[in-house]
């Protein structure tokens, strides 16, 4: 493995990447957007917002591909609904898993992915982590090699 405490690294393939902009930035706003899409059975997957920028944050996550058309839709109707709401959508994504139970003990292990995934080219679109997982969103194209990579 790339590092010593990860345990197990894998890819999951076929997500889109959504990221909403000029979202309120207040809880209920977000358990606005986020009811939403649970009421019309979507799936979330990783999930980010960003600080708040004035009164208005931007929200990321990824649902599986076969997802994305029922996810625009709701969005839709939540846009007509609250006007300022903009979605960016990029396709053909993979999330890769790198899990360690003793992460949370150690510095340094996101770095370490950053850095060997990027001497290869690999760019990392999103990062969500825990105490015992960190994951990382690539292209599809980059999947394989960045699993091979991270379990050397």
């Amino acid at each position: 493995m790339f590092h010593p405490i990860i345990t197990q690294v894998y890819s999951v393939d076929n997500l889109s990447l959504i990221t909403v902009s000029g979202v309120s930035a207040s809880s209920k706003a977000i358990g606005v957007l986020l009811g939403a899409l649970a009421e019309e059975g979507v799936s979330i997957d990783m999930l980010n917002m960003s600080p708040p920028i004035g009164d208005k944050i931007n929200v990321s996550f990824t649902v599986m591909d076969d997802d994305l058309a029922n996810t625009l839709g709701t969005l839709g109707k939540l846009q007509n609904e609250h006007g300022a709401l903009q979605s960016h959508v990029n396709t053909g994504n993979s999330k890769i898993l790198l899990r360690g139970e003793k992460m949370h003990q150690n510095r340094g292990v996101g770095a370490a992915a950053f850095r060997c995934l990027g001497e290869e080219g690999i760019e990392v679109k999103m990062i969500t982590s825990s105490d015992v997982d960190i994951t990382l969103l690539v292209n599809l194209k980059d999947a394989q090699r960045a699993v091979e990579l991270l379990l050397k």
